[in-house]
Parts: structure tokens; C-alpha cells; sequence
């Protein structure tokens, strides 16, 4: 579906073929730095929103400041999240991370094309009038800047006109601000009681998934799979019931065991950034977990 949309949403200006050679030749060294899917996702990504050079050439006046000349009414900063239309995909998962600092975090991944997970970073600024942003790259030139309009919960990718994308794949380009909090999303085990782990060569990535739907909670120790159910409580209370597991048998069980044993004495949580904390009732931390996008 959503690389029949990318094709009808592409109008005359936008032929693909064309667009991608005229693309390419202006930036030849993209050819020796990133791969072909990285240099399809640039491409993708110059017919949504490569559009400073045009909008410059159309308003003299454009002005970008570090702070928007007049403050958004809404919360802006944030995580935002979609799935864009791909030419030769089904789909372009995408995570577009906006942060207080005027720099960003794009991370990307093509379904169906394996699980490589692509990330980009660099800075961005607030236009004059509106709530319309430049993000600059980090090692490109102006020219190669993207732009985009922030509302409320949401994040629109703009073409080369700086419009919105009309058609069928327009909706595609919009991208929804996540709402935060630790449900529904893929937490993988950092550290236990302080210390950093190594789950060592072979084993599996211990990590932890809550399901909000059913207050269900999976993951793995770095050998079996682990499961059960929690609660929430006020004041970021989360309690984990009895853990199920398989029983597998692995030449190191340390990390699963002690996994558990954090789990299991968990008393409440705090999110801070892309991490999540779990103490005890003595405000001891019993285990750090990272966010993992796109998984």
C-alpha cells in the first residue's frame, strides 16, 4: 500500500527516476559513503522535504532562529512516529526524535528489507512565522536540509514547496508524537544493581516488552523467555507478578537470574530519556533498561 502511494503521490515534478539522478549527481560523494538503501532513503526523503533552496529563492525574508520567534502552544519536543511511503518497500518505519536542544535523531527502518536500522543526527531551527523547522544534517551543506511543520501531536513532512504532500500518500507523511511512558515499546537490559552487563558471545539479548492491553509483560533473560503479568500504581508504581519462563538450559545463567531477582523486587520506575530505571522500595536501582526503536 504504501509503495503504490508513493507512487501516487508523486505528480509531474516529482518523477522519480529523474528526481533520483538529478539527486545523486548533486551529491555525488553520497555514492562512496552511504549504501544503496541509505542513498533510496536520502532520495525518499528529498521528495518529502528537501526544500531550503527552493523556500529561500521564494522568500527572501526567511529568517531561522534557535527559538521560534513566537513559543508553540503545545508540547513539540518528542519522539515522532510513523510509517512513510517507500519506492521499492512496503514501507518506511520511521522515528523522527525532537529534542530541547535544537538537535534531532532520525531512525529508520525498511520493511521488508532486512533489519538494518539506519540513524541520523544533526540540528535544527525555527523559521520567522509558524511552526515550520529546518533540520540541518550533521556534515551537509544548507542545501540538503529537510522541513518540516510541527502542530500538536504531530509532525508533517513536507515536499520540495514546502506544502503538504496531497493525494493518497499524504496522510502517510504525518508523523504522531508518542505519548511516552514505558508500555508498548522494546526495553533491552543494560545494567543490573549498578553494573554494566555482558550477556557474553551466543547469547540472546535480554530485554523486556510490557503490553498495556492485557497488563502483560515478555522479554527474554538472555537465555529463556521470561512472562507474567504487572501493575500500576500511583506515583509510577509498577509491581511484577509471578515470572513464567522456559527451560532452557545455557553455560551462563547469571544475568537471567538475577534479571528476575530485579523484577521481582521492583517497586517503582522512572523514564529519563531513552532509558528506563527500576527501584526498589529503598529507592535502590535494581536494573536499567534502553529503549530499542523500530524493533
Amino acid at each position: 500500500m504504501l509503495r503504490k502511494a508513493f507512487k501516487m503521490g508523486t505528480s509531474k515534478k516529482f518523477v522519480e527516476v529523474n528526481l533520483y539522478s538529478t539527486f545523486m549527481a548533486k551529491l555525488p560523494f553520497m555514492k562512496k559513503t552511504f549504501s544503496t538503501k541509505t542513498s533510496l532513503f536520502i532520495f525518499g526523503l528529498s521528495l518529502l522535504s528537501l526544500c531550503v533552496s527552493a523556500q529561500k529563492k521564494k522568500d527572501k525574508n526567511a529568517v531561522w532562529f534557535e527559538k521560534p520567534a513566537v513559543a508553540p502552544t503545545f508540547q513539540w519536543d518528542g519522539n515522532y512516529k510513523g510509517t512513510t511511503p517507500c519506492p521499492d518497500c512496503d514501507g518506511i518505519q520511521t522515528v523522527l526524535q525532537i529534542f530541547p536542544d535544537n538537535t534531532y535523531k532520525l531512525i529508520t527502518k525498511w520493511i521488508g528489507k532486512g533489519d538494518d536500522v539506519f540513524e541520523e543526527k544533526g540540528k535544527f531551527l525555527w523559521k520567522k512565522e509558524g511552526n515550520y523547522i529546518v533540520m540541518l544534517k550533521d556534515g551537509f551543506t544548507s542545501a540538503d536540509s529537510s522541513f518540516a511543520l510541527l502542530s500538536k501531536d504531530r509532525l508533517t513532512l513536507l515536499d520540495q514547496n514546502c506544502k503538504r504532500i496531497g493525494g493518497v500518500a499524504g496522510p502517510y507523511y504525518i508523523l504522531t508524537r508518542d505519548a511516552g511512558g514505558l508500555s508498548d515499546k522494546y526495553w533491552k537490559l543494560t545494567e543490573l544493581n549498578g553494573k554494566t552487563i555482558n550477556p557474553g558471545t551466543g547469547a540472546k539479548t535480554p530485554f523486556l516488552y510490557i503490553n498495556p492491553k492485557d497488563n502483560s509483560f515478555a522479554g527474554n533473560g538472555a537465555c529463556n523467555t521470561l512472562m507474567g503479568r504487572y501493575e500500576l500504581g500511583a506515583g509510577n508504581k509498577i509491581g511484577f507478578g509471578s515470572i513464567a519462563n522456559t527451560m532452557m538450559a545455557c553455560p551462563d545463567m547469571d544475568i537471567e537470574t538475577a534479571f528476575k531477582l530485579a523484577l521481582e523486587s521492583t517497586d517503582h520506575y522512572f523514564i529519563r530519556g531513552d532509558y528506563l530505571i527500576l527501584e526498589n522500595a529503598l529507592n535502590q536501582q535494581q536494573a536499567k533498561l534502553q529503549i530499542q526503536y523500530l524493533k
